[in-house]
C-alpha cells in the first residue's frame, strides 16, 4: 500500500486514515496540523514582551533578525 498523498510505501501497521485516505505518518500529521503563516497569539505575546521591556525598532533583536527587519522595511 502507498500513501495517497506522497506515494511512500507503507507497511500494514503504518497506515493512518484521514478523511477516507490512507496516509503515512508525516502526511497524517501534516493534514492534522497544516503550516500557518502567522501564529496570532505568538505575535501578540512577542509584541507585549517587547513593550514591557521598552524595546522598539530593532532593539533586542539578533543580527539576523535586524537584517530581516531592515530588508522588509526597505521593500
Amino acid at each position: 500500500m502507498n500513501c495517497e498523498r506522497c506515494g511512500a510505501s507503507l507497511n500494514e501497521g503504518e497506515v493512518y486514515n484521514y478523511r477516507g485516505k490512507a496516509l503515512c505518518e508525516d502526511c497524517y500529521v501534516g493534514a492534522l496540523q497544516p503550516p500557518k503563516s502567522c501564529d496570532v497569539a505568538a505575535v501578540h505575546l512577542a509584541q507585549k514582551h517587547r513593550e514591557h521591556l521598552g524595546e522598539t525598532g530593532t532593539q533586542g533583536l539578533t543580527e539576523l533578525q535586524k537584517d530581516i527587519y531592515d530588508y522588509i522595511k526597505g521593500v
